[in-house]
Protein backbone atom coordinates (compact mmCIF):
# COMPACT_ATOMS: atom_id res chain seq x y z
CA UNK A 1 0.00 0.00 0.00
CA UNK A 2 2.99 2.22 0.73
CA UNK A 3 3.31 4.58 -2.06
CA UNK A 4 6.66 6.88 -2.34
CA UNK A 5 7.28 9.95 -4.62
CA UNK A 6 9.85 9.19 -7.21
CA UNK A 7 11.94 12.66 -8.06
CA UNK A 8 11.01 12.53 -11.47
CA UNK A 9 6.92 12.47 -9.91
CA UNK A 10 8.39 15.29 -8.11
CA UNK A 11 9.58 17.55 -10.70
CA UNK A 12 6.47 16.87 -12.88
CA UNK A 13 4.12 17.95 -10.17
CA UNK A 14 1.89 20.75 -10.02
CA UNK A 15 3.61 23.24 -7.20
CA UNK A 16 7.16 22.75 -5.88
CA UNK A 17 5.70 22.67 -2.40
CA UNK A 18 3.28 20.61 0.09
CA UNK A 19 1.13 21.67 3.02
CA UNK A 20 -1.57 20.93 5.42
CA UNK A 21 -4.47 22.73 5.73
CA UNK A 22 -7.40 24.12 4.06
CA UNK A 23 -9.41 27.39 3.79
CA UNK A 24 -13.13 26.16 5.29
CA UNK A 25 -13.81 29.51 6.86
CA UNK A 26 -14.61 32.49 4.43
CA UNK A 27 -14.25 35.88 4.78
CA UNK A 28 -11.24 34.97 7.33
CA UNK A 29 -13.51 36.49 10.58
CA UNK A 30 -9.67 37.37 11.93
CA UNK A 31 -9.18 40.06 9.55
CA UNK A 32 -12.89 41.68 10.57
CA UNK A 33 -12.45 44.33 12.60
CA UNK A 34 -14.83 44.26 16.34
CA UNK A 35 -18.29 46.11 16.42
CA UNK A 36 -20.32 46.90 19.59
CA UNK A 37 -22.40 43.74 20.30
CA UNK A 38 -26.28 45.04 18.76
CA UNK A 39 -29.34 44.83 20.81
CA UNK A 40 -31.81 41.91 20.83
CA UNK A 41 -34.25 42.85 18.73
CA UNK A 42 -31.76 45.55 17.15
CA UNK A 43 -29.77 42.99 15.09
CA UNK A 44 -31.25 42.25 11.13
CA UNK A 45 -28.38 40.84 8.71
CA UNK A 46 -29.22 41.75 5.26
CA UNK A 47 -27.56 41.44 1.78
CA UNK A 48 -25.99 43.68 0.06
CA UNK A 49 -27.95 44.97 -3.28
CA UNK A 50 -24.69 44.77 -4.99
CA UNK A 51 -24.07 40.85 -4.21
CA UNK A 52 -27.70 39.97 -4.19
CA UNK A 53 -27.81 40.72 -7.72
CA UNK A 54 -24.83 38.91 -8.81
CA UNK A 55 -25.87 35.45 -6.55
CA UNK A 56 -28.83 35.33 -8.14
CA UNK A 57 -27.91 35.86 -11.96
CA UNK A 58 -25.46 32.60 -10.27
CA UNK A 59 -28.40 30.73 -8.80
CA UNK A 60 -31.48 31.57 -10.90
CA UNK A 61 -33.42 32.22 -7.87
CA UNK A 62 -32.91 29.25 -6.27
CA UNK A 63 -32.54 29.23 -2.41
CA UNK A 64 -29.40 28.28 -0.35
CA UNK A 65 -30.15 25.84 2.45
CA UNK A 66 -29.08 26.47 5.93
CA UNK A 67 -27.85 24.92 9.08
CA UNK A 68 -27.52 25.59 13.33
CA UNK A 69 -24.43 24.97 14.76
CA UNK A 70 -24.11 25.48 18.67
CA UNK A 71 -20.25 25.41 19.80
CA UNK A 72 -19.88 23.80 23.57
CA UNK A 73 -17.27 25.46 25.19
CA UNK A 74 -16.21 22.72 27.47
CA UNK A 75 -13.93 19.75 27.65
CA UNK A 76 -12.89 16.91 29.88
CA UNK A 77 -8.95 17.51 28.73
CA UNK A 78 -7.31 20.14 27.05
CA UNK A 79 -5.51 17.87 23.85
CA UNK A 80 -1.83 19.27 23.46
CA UNK A 81 -2.91 19.75 19.24
CA UNK A 82 -6.63 21.57 19.62
CA UNK A 83 -7.39 24.62 18.06
CA UNK A 84 -10.98 24.82 18.94
CA UNK A 85 -11.82 27.36 21.46
CA UNK A 86 -12.52 26.07 24.77
CA UNK A 87 -12.66 27.20 28.40
CA UNK A 88 -9.73 26.57 30.39
CA UNK A 89 -10.38 28.95 33.20
CA UNK A 90 -10.37 26.64 36.37
CA UNK A 91 -13.26 28.27 37.83
CA UNK A 92 -15.45 27.89 34.51
CA UNK A 93 -15.01 24.04 34.81
CA UNK A 94 -18.28 23.06 37.58
CA UNK A 95 -21.86 22.28 36.52
CA UNK A 96 -22.83 25.37 38.08
CA UNK A 97 -20.81 27.32 35.56
CA UNK A 98 -22.13 24.70 32.67
CA UNK A 99 -25.65 25.58 33.44
CA UNK A 100 -24.97 29.13 33.34
CA UNK A 101 -23.93 28.31 30.01
CA UNK A 102 -27.06 25.87 29.05
CA UNK A 103 -28.87 29.06 30.10
CA UNK A 104 -27.19 31.80 28.04
CA UNK A 105 -27.42 29.84 25.03
CA UNK A 106 -31.68 29.14 25.55
CA UNK A 107 -31.58 32.63 25.07
CA UNK A 108 -29.44 33.40 22.33
CA UNK A 109 -31.54 30.55 20.45
CA UNK A 110 -34.91 32.28 21.34
CA UNK A 111 -33.09 35.51 20.20
CA UNK A 112 -32.48 34.36 16.82
CA UNK A 113 -35.94 33.07 16.73
CA UNK A 114 -36.59 36.48 16.40
CA UNK A 115 -34.45 37.70 13.71
CA UNK A 116 -36.79 38.12 10.52
CA UNK A 117 -33.99 36.13 8.66
CA UNK A 118 -34.87 32.95 10.12
CA UNK A 119 -38.25 32.37 9.87
CA UNK A 120 -37.55 32.54 5.69
CA UNK A 121 -35.61 29.38 5.52
CA UNK A 122 -35.84 26.37 7.69
CA UNK A 123 -32.12 24.65 8.62
CA UNK A 124 -31.12 21.20 7.25
CA UNK A 125 -29.22 20.36 9.33
CA UNK A 126 -27.98 20.89 13.50
CA UNK A 127 -24.44 20.27 14.55
CA UNK A 128 -23.48 20.09 18.36
CA UNK A 129 -19.75 20.96 18.15
CA UNK A 130 -17.31 22.62 20.51
CA UNK A 131 -15.18 21.65 22.73
CA UNK A 132 -16.96 18.85 24.04
CA UNK A 133 -20.36 18.80 23.27
CA UNK A 134 -21.23 15.49 25.68
CA UNK A 135 -19.99 17.32 28.91
CA UNK A 136 -23.69 18.35 28.89
CA UNK A 137 -25.66 16.03 30.67
CA UNK A 138 -29.03 14.48 28.90
CA UNK A 139 -31.48 17.11 30.76
CA UNK A 140 -29.61 20.05 29.35
CA UNK A 141 -29.34 18.53 25.71
CA UNK A 142 -32.67 17.56 26.18
CA UNK A 143 -34.00 21.62 26.94
CA UNK A 144 -31.29 22.63 24.20
CA UNK A 145 -33.21 20.80 21.48
CA UNK A 146 -36.75 21.45 22.91
CA UNK A 147 -35.85 25.36 22.56
CA UNK A 148 -34.32 24.53 18.62
CA UNK A 149 -37.42 23.03 17.99
CA UNK A 150 -39.99 26.14 19.50
CA UNK A 151 -37.73 28.90 17.87
CA UNK A 152 -35.77 27.57 14.90
CA UNK A 153 -37.64 26.01 12.11
CA UNK A 154 -35.96 22.95 10.76
CA UNK A 155 -36.69 20.43 8.28
CA UNK A 156 -38.84 17.34 8.51
CA UNK A 157 -35.90 14.86 7.71
CA UNK A 158 -33.64 17.28 9.46
CA UNK A 159 -29.72 15.94 10.09
CA UNK A 160 -28.23 16.22 13.60
CA UNK A 161 -25.02 15.73 14.17
CA UNK A 162 -23.81 15.65 18.15
CA UNK A 163 -19.91 15.20 19.14
CA UNK A 164 -17.92 14.33 22.21
CA UNK A 165 -15.37 12.36 23.49
CA UNK A 166 -16.26 8.48 23.64
CA UNK A 167 -15.25 7.77 27.02
CA UNK A 168 -18.64 9.19 27.49
CA UNK A 169 -20.52 9.16 24.06
CA UNK A 170 -20.12 5.43 25.04
CA UNK A 171 -23.03 5.13 27.93
CA UNK A 172 -25.93 3.39 26.32
CA UNK A 173 -28.38 5.54 27.91
CA UNK A 174 -27.08 8.89 26.93
CA UNK A 175 -26.57 7.40 23.42
CA UNK A 176 -30.73 6.38 23.93
CA UNK A 177 -31.31 10.05 25.11
CA UNK A 178 -29.40 11.61 21.88
CA UNK A 179 -31.40 9.04 19.63
CA UNK A 180 -34.96 10.32 21.28
CA UNK A 181 -33.60 13.85 20.78
CA UNK A 182 -33.36 13.12 17.01
CA UNK A 183 -29.89 12.56 16.74
CA UNK A 184 -28.54 10.93 13.58
CA UNK A 185 -25.14 11.47 13.44
CA UNK A 186 -22.25 10.74 16.13
CA UNK A 187 -19.13 12.07 15.90
CA UNK A 188 -16.26 12.04 17.17
CA UNK A 189 -11.61 12.18 17.31
CA UNK A 190 -10.40 9.40 17.47
CA UNK A 191 -6.92 11.23 16.15
CA UNK A 192 -4.71 7.93 16.50
CA UNK A 193 -5.08 4.27 17.71
CA UNK A 194 -1.57 4.53 19.24
CA UNK A 195 -1.27 4.42 22.78
CA UNK A 196 2.23 6.48 22.85
CA UNK A 197 0.79 8.78 19.84
CA UNK A 198 -2.42 9.27 21.86
CA UNK A 199 -0.32 9.91 24.94
CA UNK A 200 1.69 12.99 23.03
CA UNK A 201 -2.07 14.47 21.73
CA UNK A 202 -3.03 14.40 25.29
CA UNK A 203 -5.82 12.01 24.90
CA UNK A 204 -7.46 11.09 28.11
CA UNK A 205 -10.33 8.23 26.59
CA UNK A 206 -8.66 4.81 25.27
CA UNK A 207 -8.41 3.44 22.42
CA UNK A 208 -10.64 0.16 24.37
CA UNK A 209 -13.01 3.67 24.42
CA UNK A 210 -13.09 4.28 20.91
CA UNK A 211 -14.41 0.64 20.09
CA UNK A 212 -17.07 0.55 22.50
CA UNK A 213 -18.46 3.41 21.43
CA UNK A 214 -18.64 3.04 18.06
CA UNK A 215 -21.00 -0.59 19.29
CA UNK A 216 -22.86 1.48 21.46
CA UNK A 217 -23.79 3.71 18.84
CA UNK A 218 -25.25 0.78 16.40
CA UNK A 219 -26.82 -0.48 19.20
CA UNK A 220 -28.50 3.06 20.28
CA UNK A 221 -30.74 3.04 16.59
CA UNK A 222 -28.30 5.82 15.90
CA UNK A 223 -28.02 5.59 11.90
CA UNK A 224 -24.31 7.12 11.34
CA UNK A 225 -21.25 7.37 12.65
CA UNK A 226 -17.99 9.35 12.07
CA UNK A 227 -14.84 9.43 13.16
CA UNK A 228 -11.71 11.85 12.58
CA UNK A 229 -7.80 10.77 11.95
CA UNK A 230 -5.16 13.20 11.99
CA UNK A 231 -2.31 12.34 9.37
CA UNK A 232 1.26 13.81 9.65
CA UNK A 233 1.14 13.60 13.33
CA UNK A 234 4.84 14.28 14.69
CA UNK A 235 6.28 10.51 15.27
CA UNK A 236 4.32 9.06 12.31
CA UNK A 237 5.40 7.00 9.98
CA UNK A 238 3.97 5.42 6.92
CA UNK A 239 3.96 2.13 8.37
CA UNK A 240 1.88 3.67 11.48
CA UNK A 241 -0.66 4.98 9.17
CA UNK A 242 -1.39 2.27 7.13
CA UNK A 243 -2.22 0.87 10.64
CA UNK A 244 -3.77 3.96 11.67
CA UNK A 245 -6.43 3.34 8.63
CA UNK A 246 -6.69 -0.57 8.98
CA UNK A 247 -8.37 0.37 12.29
CA UNK A 248 -10.56 3.05 11.31
CA UNK A 249 -12.14 0.61 8.88
CA UNK A 250 -12.79 -2.08 11.15
CA UNK A 251 -14.86 1.04 13.39
CA UNK A 252 -17.17 0.54 10.48
CA UNK A 253 -17.97 4.16 10.26
CA UNK A 254 -20.72 6.05 7.43
CA UNK A 255 -18.33 8.71 6.93
CA UNK A 256 -14.51 9.92 7.85
CA UNK A 257 -12.61 12.66 8.23
CA UNK A 258 -8.80 12.48 7.31
CA UNK A 259 -7.79 15.66 8.65
CA UNK A 260 -4.18 17.64 8.24
CA UNK A 261 -2.45 17.72 11.16
CA UNK A 262 -0.60 21.49 11.94
CA UNK A 263 1.01 22.83 14.61
CA UNK A 264 -0.74 25.98 15.40
CA UNK A 265 0.42 28.50 17.56
CA UNK A 266 -1.01 28.80 20.48
CA UNK A 267 -1.00 25.17 21.52
CA UNK A 268 0.49 22.76 23.58
CA UNK A 269 2.09 20.58 21.16
CA UNK A 270 3.54 23.71 19.24
CA UNK A 271 5.04 25.19 22.12
CA UNK A 272 6.82 21.50 22.43
CA UNK A 273 8.15 21.26 19.03
CA UNK A 274 9.90 24.55 19.03
CA UNK A 275 11.56 23.95 22.88
CA UNK A 276 12.35 20.44 20.94
CA UNK A 277 9.99 18.26 23.73
CA UNK A 278 8.39 16.61 20.30
CA UNK A 279 9.42 16.15 17.04
CA UNK A 280 8.51 17.93 14.31
CA UNK A 281 5.18 17.48 12.61
CA UNK A 282 5.58 16.11 8.81
CA UNK A 283 5.46 17.58 5.77
CA UNK A 284 6.87 18.02 2.20
CA UNK A 285 7.18 15.10 0.48
CA UNK A 286 6.28 12.86 2.98
CA UNK A 287 3.14 14.28 3.89
CA UNK A 288 2.36 14.28 0.31
CA UNK A 289 2.86 10.88 0.10
CA UNK A 290 0.70 10.20 3.27
CA UNK A 291 -2.45 11.85 1.53
CA UNK A 292 -1.70 9.75 -1.98
CA UNK A 293 -1.37 6.41 0.61
CA UNK A 294 -4.75 7.22 2.54
CA UNK A 295 -6.74 8.03 -0.26
CA UNK A 296 -5.76 5.17 -2.18
CA UNK A 297 -6.77 2.72 0.71
CA UNK A 298 -9.48 4.38 1.64
CA UNK A 299 -11.46 4.31 -1.62
CA UNK A 300 -9.91 0.49 -2.11
CA UNK A 301 -12.16 0.21 1.03
CA UNK A 302 -15.50 1.33 -0.26
CA UNK A 303 -15.25 5.07 0.69
CA UNK A 304 -15.54 7.87 -1.38
CA UNK A 305 -13.74 11.22 -1.49
CA UNK A 306 -16.49 13.61 -1.34
CA UNK A 307 -15.04 16.40 -0.46
CA UNK A 308 -11.60 18.03 0.84
CA UNK A 309 -10.73 16.08 3.86
CA UNK A 310 -14.11 13.44 3.58
CA UNK A 311 -14.61 10.55 2.53
CA UNK A 312 -18.37 8.58 3.04
CA UNK A 313 -19.23 5.34 2.22
CA UNK A 314 -22.80 6.26 0.75
CA UNK A 315 -21.09 8.63 -2.13
CA UNK A 316 -22.58 11.83 -1.13
CA UNK A 317 -21.79 14.57 1.36
CA UNK A 318 -23.35 14.36 4.22
CA UNK A 319 -25.64 18.07 4.90
CA UNK A 320 -23.86 19.67 7.20
CA UNK A 321 -20.58 19.93 5.57
CA UNK A 322 -22.64 20.51 2.25
CA UNK A 323 -24.07 23.41 3.64
CA UNK A 324 -20.83 24.69 5.37
CA UNK A 325 -19.22 24.71 1.93
CA UNK A 326 -21.56 26.70 0.95
CA UNK A 327 -23.57 24.27 -1.20
CA UNK A 328 -23.49 24.90 -5.13
CA UNK A 329 -22.86 29.15 -4.95
CA UNK A 330 -20.95 29.20 -1.50
CA UNK A 331 -23.68 31.42 -0.09
CA UNK A 332 -25.12 28.57 1.84
CA UNK A 333 -25.95 29.98 5.45
CA UNK A 334 -24.89 28.90 9.33
CA UNK A 335 -26.62 30.44 12.13
CA UNK A 336 -24.16 29.91 14.58
CA UNK A 337 -24.87 29.99 18.37
CA UNK A 338 -21.95 29.67 21.19
CA UNK A 339 -18.65 31.25 22.20
CA UNK A 340 -16.36 31.38 19.25
CA UNK A 341 -19.36 30.13 16.72
CA UNK A 342 -19.06 31.96 13.55
CA UNK A 343 -22.55 32.35 11.14
CA UNK A 344 -23.34 33.47 7.92
CA UNK A 345 -26.70 34.83 7.43
CA UNK A 346 -28.62 36.89 4.82
CA UNK A 347 -25.28 37.84 3.22
CA UNK A 348 -23.59 38.76 6.87
CA UNK A 349 -20.91 36.70 8.08
CA UNK A 350 -20.41 37.30 11.77
CA UNK A 351 -18.47 35.36 14.81
CA UNK A 352 -19.74 35.54 18.33
CA UNK A 353 -16.79 36.75 21.29
CA UNK A 354 -14.66 33.90 21.87
CA UNK A 355 -14.82 33.84 25.47
CA UNK A 356 -17.26 31.91 27.54
CA UNK A 357 -17.71 34.54 30.15
CA UNK A 358 -18.33 37.22 27.80
CA UNK A 359 -21.01 35.57 26.00
CA UNK A 360 -22.81 34.51 29.00
CA UNK A 361 -22.44 38.80 30.52
CA UNK A 362 -23.25 39.94 26.77
CA UNK A 363 -26.11 37.81 26.53
CA UNK A 364 -27.49 38.09 30.03
CA UNK A 365 -27.25 42.12 29.24
CA UNK A 366 -29.72 41.69 26.32
CA UNK A 367 -27.32 41.73 23.58
CA UNK A 368 -26.17 39.47 20.83
CA UNK A 369 -22.74 37.92 22.19
CA UNK A 370 -21.36 39.46 18.47
CA UNK A 371 -17.23 40.21 18.13
CA UNK A 372 -17.55 41.32 14.53
CA UNK A 373 -20.15 41.27 11.63
CA UNK A 374 -19.87 42.23 8.41
CA UNK A 375 -22.00 41.87 4.60
CA UNK A 376 -20.42 40.18 1.99
CA UNK A 377 -18.97 42.07 -1.10
CA UNK A 378 -19.20 40.53 -4.54
CA UNK A 379 -15.89 39.54 -4.80
CA UNK A 380 -15.68 38.14 -1.48
CA UNK A 381 -18.70 36.22 -2.17
CA UNK A 382 -17.50 34.91 -5.97
CA UNK A 383 -13.76 34.48 -4.00
CA UNK A 384 -15.97 32.15 -1.04
CA UNK A 385 -17.86 30.37 -3.69
CA UNK A 386 -14.40 29.58 -5.51
CA UNK A 387 -12.70 28.23 -2.12
CA UNK A 388 -15.59 26.56 -1.53
CA UNK A 389 -16.21 25.11 -4.50
CA UNK A 390 -12.76 23.54 -4.51
CA UNK A 391 -13.56 21.86 -1.17
CA UNK A 392 -16.68 20.54 -2.71
CA UNK A 393 -14.89 19.22 -5.60
CA UNK A 394 -17.06 21.10 -8.00
CA UNK A 395 -16.93 25.15 -9.19
CA UNK A 396 -19.85 26.51 -11.67
CA UNK A 397 -17.99 28.06 -14.39
CA UNK A 398 -20.53 31.15 -13.93
CA UNK A 399 -18.57 32.07 -10.74
CA UNK A 400 -14.98 32.29 -12.84
CA UNK A 401 -15.46 35.90 -13.46
CA UNK A 402 -12.42 37.44 -13.86
CA UNK A 403 -9.98 37.49 -16.57
CA UNK A 404 -7.46 36.21 -13.54
CA UNK A 405 -9.42 33.18 -12.42
CA UNK A 406 -10.40 32.50 -15.80
CA UNK A 407 -6.46 31.88 -16.51
CA UNK A 408 -6.05 30.38 -13.33
CA UNK A 409 -8.62 27.76 -13.92
CA UNK A 410 -7.15 27.04 -17.44
CA UNK A 411 -3.70 26.94 -16.12
CA UNK A 412 -5.12 23.97 -13.86
CA UNK A 413 -6.94 22.07 -16.50
CA UNK A 414 -3.84 21.64 -18.27
CA UNK A 415 -2.12 21.16 -15.30
CA UNK A 416 -4.78 17.95 -14.89
CA UNK A 417 -6.42 19.40 -12.06
CA UNK A 418 -9.64 20.37 -13.04
CA UNK A 419 -11.57 19.05 -15.62
CA UNK A 420 -14.53 20.98 -17.97
CA UNK A 421 -18.22 19.08 -18.06
CA UNK A 422 -20.79 21.07 -18.71
CA UNK A 423 -21.67 24.03 -16.36
CA UNK A 424 -19.01 22.88 -13.80
CA UNK A 425 -15.29 22.91 -13.69
CA UNK A 426 -14.79 19.25 -11.74
CA UNK A 427 -11.97 18.69 -9.43
CA UNK A 428 -10.24 15.57 -10.59
CA UNK A 429 -8.62 13.21 -8.74
CA UNK A 430 -4.99 14.20 -9.24
CA UNK A 431 -6.47 18.00 -8.44
CA UNK A 432 -8.38 16.36 -5.26
CA UNK A 433 -4.82 16.00 -3.37
CA UNK A 434 -3.69 19.16 -3.83
CA UNK A 435 -6.97 21.14 -3.55
CA UNK A 436 -5.89 22.99 -0.76
CA UNK A 437 -2.51 24.45 -2.52
CA UNK A 438 -5.39 25.68 -5.26
CA UNK A 439 -7.13 27.25 -2.72
CA UNK A 440 -4.12 29.27 -1.62
CA UNK A 441 -3.99 30.59 -5.51
CA UNK A 442 -7.16 32.55 -4.94
CA UNK A 443 -6.18 34.16 -1.96
CA UNK A 444 -5.42 37.79 -1.90
CA UNK A 445 -2.41 38.90 -0.72
CA UNK A 446 -3.10 40.00 2.41
CA UNK A 447 -5.46 36.95 3.00
CA UNK A 448 -2.23 34.90 2.52
CA UNK A 449 -0.41 36.34 4.69
CA UNK A 450 -2.78 35.80 7.33
CA UNK A 451 -2.77 32.12 6.35
CA UNK A 452 1.03 32.14 6.97
CA UNK A 453 0.59 34.04 9.96
CA UNK A 454 -1.92 30.83 11.58
CA UNK A 455 0.91 28.17 11.40
CA UNK A 456 3.82 30.18 12.34
CA UNK A 457 4.34 32.61 15.21
CA UNK A 458 6.36 35.57 15.23
CA UNK A 459 9.89 34.53 16.14
CA UNK A 460 9.67 31.85 14.00
CA UNK A 461 8.48 33.56 10.70
CA UNK A 462 11.67 36.03 11.40
CA UNK A 463 13.68 33.54 11.44
CA UNK A 464 12.31 32.15 8.16
CA UNK A 465 12.77 35.51 6.21
CA UNK A 466 15.51 36.60 7.81
CA UNK A 467 17.86 33.41 8.94
CA UNK A 468 16.67 31.04 7.31
CA UNK A 469 19.79 28.66 8.52
CA UNK A 470 18.99 29.35 12.12
CA UNK A 471 14.96 27.72 11.77
CA UNK A 472 14.35 24.81 14.38
CA UNK A 473 11.32 22.77 14.94
CA UNK A 474 9.36 22.15 11.86
CA UNK A 475 12.37 22.38 9.12
CA UNK A 476 10.73 20.43 6.92
CA UNK A 477 7.32 22.76 7.01
CA UNK A 478 9.53 25.98 7.28
CA UNK A 479 11.33 25.07 4.06
CA UNK A 480 8.17 24.24 2.56
CA UNK A 481 6.91 27.80 3.74
CA UNK A 482 9.61 29.25 1.76
CA UNK A 483 8.85 27.50 -1.61
CA UNK A 484 5.80 28.88 -0.58
CA UNK A 485 6.33 32.63 -0.52
CA UNK A 486 9.00 32.16 -3.23
CA UNK A 487 6.49 30.69 -6.00
CA UNK A 488 6.75 28.91 -8.76
CA UNK A 489 8.18 30.77 -11.31
CA UNK A 490 12.24 31.17 -10.87
CA UNK A 491 12.61 34.50 -12.17
CA UNK A 492 9.87 36.41 -9.85
CA UNK A 493 11.25 34.61 -6.10
CA UNK A 494 13.68 36.89 -5.76
CA UNK A 495 11.31 39.93 -6.10
CA UNK A 496 8.44 37.99 -4.44
CA UNK A 497 10.24 37.16 -0.93
CA UNK A 498 12.03 40.84 -1.16
CA UNK A 499 7.63 41.80 -0.85
CA UNK A 500 7.01 39.60 1.14
CA UNK A 501 9.59 40.47 3.78
CA UNK A 502 8.83 44.49 3.69
CA UNK A 503 5.47 43.67 4.47
CA UNK A 504 6.24 41.67 7.50
CA UNK A 505 8.73 43.91 8.87
CA UNK A 506 6.62 47.10 8.35
CA UNK A 507 3.94 45.06 10.44
CA UNK A 508 6.67 44.12 13.16
CA UNK A 509 7.60 47.94 13.27
CA UNK A 510 4.37 48.86 13.67
CA UNK A 511 3.94 46.91 16.95
CA UNK A 512 1.33 45.03 16.10
CA UNK A 513 -1.31 47.71 15.61
CA UNK A 514 -4.77 47.25 14.01
CA UNK A 515 -5.86 44.49 12.48
CA UNK A 516 -2.22 42.71 13.00
CA UNK A 517 -2.77 43.57 16.30
CA UNK A 518 -6.35 41.95 16.45
CA UNK A 519 -4.95 39.27 14.16
CA UNK A 520 -2.40 38.08 16.47
CA UNK A 521 -4.11 38.39 19.71
CA UNK A 522 -6.25 35.72 17.81
CA UNK A 523 -3.78 33.53 17.01
CA UNK A 524 -1.35 33.59 20.39
CA UNK A 525 -5.21 32.67 22.15
CA UNK A 526 -5.16 29.31 19.75
CA UNK A 527 -8.70 30.56 18.31
CA UNK A 528 -8.14 30.43 14.60
CA UNK A 529 -10.61 29.97 11.64
CA UNK A 530 -11.36 26.51 12.93
CA UNK A 531 -14.06 26.78 15.54
CA UNK A 532 -16.08 23.39 15.45
CA UNK A 533 -15.88 19.59 14.39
Amino acid sequence: MSRRLSVDSARSRPYPFFVGGSVKVYPLHQLLAPRPAPRFGEWAPVLREDTRRMVEAWSKGARPERQLYIHVPFCPAFCHFCILYKTMDPKQQGDDYREAFVAALLREIEAYGAVPATSRQPCAAVYFGGGTPSMLTSDQVNRIMNAIRRHIPLTPNVEVTFEGMPHQLKDPDYLRNLCENGVTRISYGVQSFQPELRKQLGRVDTVRDIFECAENVTLSGIPELNIELLFGIPGMSMSILEDELKHAIRLNPATLDLLYYNATPGTAYYDMMKTGARGPQVAGDELLSMRRTSMEYLESSGFQHTSGEIFDRRNRVERFHEIHFGGSFGMDEIIGLGPSSYGFLDGVVYQNVPSVSKYIELINSGHFPLRTQDAIRPDAARRRGLLFGLLLFRVPKVMVGTLMQKMLFRRWERRGLVKSIGPYWHVTREGRVWYNLMQLELLSFDEGRAAFDLLLDGGEQRRLLFNPSEAVGNVTLVRELEKFIEGPVPVLRSARRYLFQRVKRREWQRGRTGRSKELMVVIEKGQNAFTGY
